[in-house]
């Protein structure tokens, strides 16, 4: 089953300020995730309920409803659970 793939502008963001090869491969690996490939993780704890997928050093918490994979936050990996729980536990997305 394909899903669609939907990006927020922090993800949006933060691929504007990576560099070209890093960049390509975050690309290449949230195009991935229409088919729910890669390296993905369903998240415990504080985050339960939401998933990463991780390419390199970088992740990406994203959500699925139905057939949508909302790519919700991207970061790098020694900062992305501790900012993202932050922002979960103020009520934003």
């Amino acid at each position: 089953m394909k899903h669609q793939v939907k990006v927020s502008s922090q993800v949006i963001e933060f691929l504007s300020h990576l560099a070209p090869a890093p960049r390509k491969k975050l690309k290449e690996g949230l195009r991935g995730l229409a088919e729910l490939s890669g390296d993905l993780k369903e998240l415990e704890g504080p985050l339960a309920g939401f998933y990463r997928l991780r390419v390199a050093r970088y992740r990406v918490i994203f959500d699925i409803k139905e057939d949508i994979v909302y790519c919700i936050f991207a970061e790098q990996r020694n900062v992305i659970y501790e900012t993202f729980e932050k922002i979960v536990g103020m009520g934003g997305e």
